[in-house]
């Protein structure tokens, strides 16, 4: 018996099944309307690189039909598509170590060890942010497991009333600061944090300097 699927999940399941054509008129529309964070939001999933993640699901798809013994034309289809696109999963991961050694060069060149970051957009987030504006609200914390890059997170401070009182202040441009903003309300007491980044095989000094930092706030 399936278990049933959450209503959280009710955005993010009516977003995939949005053709890949539709997102990319949305995107082109809100660019036009002057709104660059939520045409970004659509067309980075209409582009070639959201087909190469999704094509491993046809590859699984294949391996798992081979086991069934009814064939219909049907999966026949479906294993001809997961074939064609398992080339365009391997420029996918070519490009992702491409951008990977670029970052590692820039940072061997500027000198830097770690990199010092937010881990969200947001204090802690109610449960149907990330599902209502996944890329953009997760994006900190996406990149660098893309990158491969060890990554910890340090609480630093909690929202206070002074916080909630400058969202009145937060300029709205465009559906994904709206969501963003709606997700920061009422969010007295909850935590604030920051992110340490560093490259691949160097988890001990960001385990270090997390440490140091959590002691140097309580501290304070």
């Amino acid at each position: 018996m399936q278990e049933p699927l959450s209503d959280l999940m009710a955005p993010l399941r009516y977003f995939v099944s949005v053709p890949m054509w539709a997102k990319t008129a949305l995107g082109w529309m809100y660019k036009y309307l002057g709104d660059p964070n939520t045409s970004d939001f659509f067309l980075c999933q209409s582009t070639k690189a959201i087909g190469e993640q999704t094509s491993t699901i046809f590859v699984f798809a294949i391996i798992f039909d081979y086991t069934d013994k009814e064939r219909t034309s049907c999966s026949v289809g479906v294993r001809w598509i997961a074939i064609a696109f398992i080339v365009d999963v391997q420029a996918g991961v070519d490009r992702v170590f491409a951008s990977r050694k670029r970052l590692l060069k820039k940072m061997k060149d500027e000198q830097v060890d770690l990199i010092l970051c937010p881990a969200t957009y947001s204090p802690a987030m109610p449960h149907e942010l990330p599902l209502s504006v996944p890329f953009p609200v997760l994006f900190a914390t996406m990149l660098w497991n893309a990158m491969d890059f060890p990554a910890g997170v340090v609480p630093t401070d909690k929202w206070r009333e002074e916080d909630e009182a400058a969202m009145d202040a937060y300029e709205e441009k465009g559906l994904v600061e709206k969501e963003i903003k709606k997700g920061c309300r009422n969010s007295l007491g909850l935590p604030l944090s920051v992110q340490i980044v560093a490259p691949a095989f160097r988890d001990e000094m960001v385990m270090r300097v997390m440490v140091d930092l959590y002691d140097s706030m309580k501290k304070d």
